[in-house]
């Protein structure tokens, strides 16, 4: 209930005052009478009616006698006590006056001061916190409290407007999501006309902006692969994968993979390509099996190209022998290939060996060598013909006698050539601590290379002693030869576990055989470190894009060390490398045990040889080069490994069933 303090302006208020102060009871009686009725909530009226009362009643009562009291209150007496007691009413009265006068009001109005800036306060804090439906309500509160509060009003205004913008935002935002980037488009440039840099709207235009450009590749991308352009297919699809790693991924890689593929086999068809132009080839389909890794058909076209490029290789260092068989197979299994060039190489190679064994006088062998020649179905087997017919004449009899020739050997043309040519490679056992690998380069004979632990010296061997296979098996095996590691599958080709076979233990105990990993993975290449105290392998149970930290993803180098084991036998292993595709494959312990080599088809497409701390740090690429290069082995000082006899010892995995795709 709200209480009227008006009564005290009231000009009676201050007539029955002034009577009070006289004396005049009755006068003062009837004004407060008055007051009370124009003001009844007024209670301090009340109260002066009261003591106006027993003033008057005191005044009129008789007196019948004279008590102790009154005796003792003379007049004199009774006066004095009476104006003390108009005194001390004055006073009362005064103050009350005061107090409503003054003191209340003010009172009223601090409280209503601090409410205000409270409520201020929160609704700021609100709109700062961006809690703009909060601030309106606090605002509204304010605005009811003092309506023409300028604060109050431009907040409310303020928070509206957030309320109003955000809307728009969400609304945006949704038509963005559900594809209708022309509605939303037209929103977000709505939102900055009324507030420039608006959350991530100029973000978002700009991300529109973006994909309306990448349509706009798309679609010519689409016509240039529908025209078998590739060249433009190919450059417009890169484009895209540069501009948007997951605009149409599955359309965009797999018709760029298309675009890669039959624009390099449509150009392998082509005849009197230079080897400039069928490395291009070869890069194309590198690229290829960078999106599709175990396409088929573009790996055998790879390793056609391959093979005819070590064949050439052989022509040009007067190697017929050797090119002669792969140009064969090239010959039966592609007579198209390269618009028949493969086969015209064959024809080439045919007439130099022909023509070394004619230098060298054996007929019989260079007669062979052009009359293959001559049956190829080639332009210009003429000139073998006449070759043939030439050496046919020569090896007819003469009807003068001759003396009797004891027959010696045949000499081995190329033998003799390759005296004139370069020296016999080294054998492996010579570069202890260098790296061994497999390479399709050519200059080999064996297939095998070395070189520096920082890829230097990159030098061709060959391997009389196998000592090649002998450091793979060795490093199976614990240095003391006490301990032998090996991978198994349990049938399902689904799973290949490593296993360790202890020779310290009698072979019926529990003991002897230790299963050290079995993840449900197809695990393998395990080989001890030098020191034994750790174990580097090769699995494929990654962890690609979609499957988890153990799903099943590409080959993938880990490690782990015997230290690691708990009382329960089981460790978890260390992951070395991290790719999405690419393979890394067959690792191999430095001899100090500190770095890791491997190989991997990374960045390029093609194999190469890397390295790395046994911690998976510092990746780098070995062989760095533009043929092929895998299966790396560090070489070590040979030891003695025992020679197995067990049955149950053998190695029961078969890991060239897993190696397919190397």
């Amino acid at each position: 209930m709200t209480v009227d303090t008006s009564a005290w302006r009231d000009p009676r208020y201050q007539e029955a005052a002034r009577h009070v102060q006289e004396g005049a009871w009755k006068a003062a009686l009837e004004k407060l009478s008055e007051l009370q009725k124009d003001y009844p909530d007024y209670a301090e009226i009340q109260y002066l009616i009261d003591s106006t009362q027993i003033k008057i009643d005191l005044e009129q009562k008789p007196v019948t006698g004279r008590s102790t009291l009154m005796v003792a209150l003379t007049k004199r007496r009774r006066l004095t006590l009476i104006a003390v007691a108009v005194l001390v009413l004055a006073v009362l009265v005064g103050g009350w006056y005061g107090y409503q006068r003054w003191v209340e009001p003010m009172q009223i109005s601090q409280r209503f001061q601090r409410e205000l800036t409270t409520s201020l306060t929160q609704a700021e804090l609100a709109m700062s916190n961006g809690v703009y439906a909060e601030a309106v309500t606090i605002f509204e509160k304010v605005l009811q409290m003092e309506p023409q509060n300028q604060s109050a009003l431009s907040g409310l205004n303020e928070s509206q407007r957030q309320i109003h913008l955000n809307e728009q935002y969400v609304e945006g935002v949704s038509l963005h999501k559900s594809g209708d980037t022309t509605s939303a488009l037209a929103i977000y440039k709505e939102l900055l006309t009324q507030e420039p840099d608006y959350k991530d709207v100029p973000e978002r235009i700009a991300e529109i902006g973006a994909m309306t450009r990448i349509e706009d590749i798309f679609a010519e991308a689409e016509l240039a692969y529908q025209n078998r352009d590739w060249s433009n297919a190919i450059l417009l699809y890169n484009q895209i994968r540069e501009q948007s790693a997951v605009y149409k991924l599955q359309v965009v890689e797999q018709n760029l993979f298309n675009s890669y593929s039959q624009s390099a086999t449509e150009q392998l068809a082509q005849t009197g390509l230079s080897s400039p132009e069928i490395d291009q080839i070869a890069e194309l389909y590198r690229r290829a099996l960078s999106l599709r890794p175990r396409d088929a058909l573009v790996q055998g076209n790879l390793s056609l190209i391959g093979n005819y490029q070590q064949a050439k290789a052989f022509m040009a260092q007067q190697r017929f022998d050797q090119a002669i068989p792969t140009l064969l197979a090239l010959h039966i299994g592609a007579p198209n290939f390269l618009g028949g060039d493969g086969s015209k190489a064959l024809f080439d190679s045919y007439l130099g060996y022909g023509a070394q064994f004619e230098t060298l006088g054996d007929l019989p062998n260079a007669l062979f060598q052009y009359n293959a020649a001559a049956a190829l179905p080639i332009d210009g087997s003429i000139e073998a013909r006449l070759r043939a017919l030439k050496v046919e004449v020569a090896m007819r009899p003469t009807p003068t006698p001759t003396p009797t020739i004891t027959p010696t050997p045949t000499p081995d043309p190329f033998v003799a050539i390759m005296g004139m040519m370069t020296p016999t490679p080294s054998p492996l056992e010579q570069f202890t601590g260098w790296i061994a690998f497999k390479s399709d380069r050519p200059g080999s004979r064996s297939g095998f290379w070395v070189m520096q632990p920082d890829g230097s010296q990159q030098t061709p061997v060959n391997d009389p002693t196998d000592l090649y296979n002998a450091m793979k098996i060795q490093a199976t095996w614990s240095p003391d030869n006490q301990r032998r590691i090996w991978v198994e599958d349990d049938g399902s080709e689904k799973s290949v576990a490593i296993y360790m076979w202890r020779y310290d233990v009698p072979t019926h105990w529990r003991d002897a055989r230790v299963e050290l990993l079995n993840n449900s993975g197809i695990n393998y290449q395990a080989s001890f470190s030098p020191d034994g105290q750790s174990v580097v392998y090769t699995s494929q149970r990654g962890s690609g894009p979609t499957d988890g930290e153990y799903g099943l993803w590409g080959d993938e180098i880990f490690i782990f060390q015997f230290a690691d084991f708990n009382a329960s036998g089981y460790v978890k292993p260390q992951r070395l490398t991290h790719n999405e595709w690419e393979w890394d494959k067959h690792p191999t312990f430095s001899p100090d045990g500190r770095t890791i080599a491997f190989w991997s088809n990374r960045i390029s497409g093609r194999a190469q040889i890397w390295a790395m701390n046994t911690d998976g740090t510092i990746q780098r690429n070995l062989s760095n080069n533009e043929w092929n290069d895998w299966d790396p082995v560090w070489i070590l000082p040979r030891r003695d490994v025992p020679v197995l006899k067990d049955q149950n010892a053998v190695e029961l995995f078969d890991p060239d069933k897993y190696k397919a795709d190397e």
